[in-house]
């Protein structure tokens, strides 16, 4: 019972900060199912490898490569171009929405990868900036056909 508790207490913390952070302190979703239809979660994995210095990003294929410009996954390299990132890292996402289904699954990965990037490179930048950061990658350098509401 105890250990029950404890399990909630920290949904309850992680649905709490979601609800901040997303503005979800709007929504009225009660379940799983209807919080679920109207949030999208990418999550991602950043590790710098210390054996070698390859890029290795995985997702639905995986890639290992010695530079960032030999990525084919297009979100992960721009990410890594605008952030100075080179080589010597390991990207792993997944999400519950797969690419190409015009539900904001890349918007959503690439804000949250840019998120990672700067944490892993213990920069700070506001919300506002690094939306704003996400739009740039997505509609100015990579010419993606999304409106700035998928950041």
């Amino acid at each position: 019972m105890v250990r029950l508790f404890h399990e909630r207490f920290w949904i309850e913390q992680g649905y709490q900060q979601l609800k901040e952070e997303l503005g979800l302190d709007h929504h009225e979703g009660r379940s799983w199912t209807g919080w679920h239809r109207h949030v999208l979660l990418v999550f991602l994995n950043l590790n710098r490898p210390v054996v070698d210095d390859l890029v290795r990003v995985k997702y639905t294929k995986s890639e290992m490569v010695h530079h960032r410009e030999e990525l084919e996954h297009d979100i992960a390299k721009e990410a890594m171009r605008m952030m100075g990132i080179e080589k010597a890292i390991e990207i792993i996402s997944m999400a519950d929405v797969p690419a190409g289904t015009s539900l904001g699954s890349s918007s959503c990965y690439a804000v949250g990868l840019l998120r990672a990037l700067q944490s892993m490179k213990r920069e700070y930048c506001s919300l506002q900036d690094l939306a704003e950061m996400a739009c740039e990658l997505e509609i100015g350098r990579l010419g993606k056909p999304i409106g700035k509401q998928d950041q």
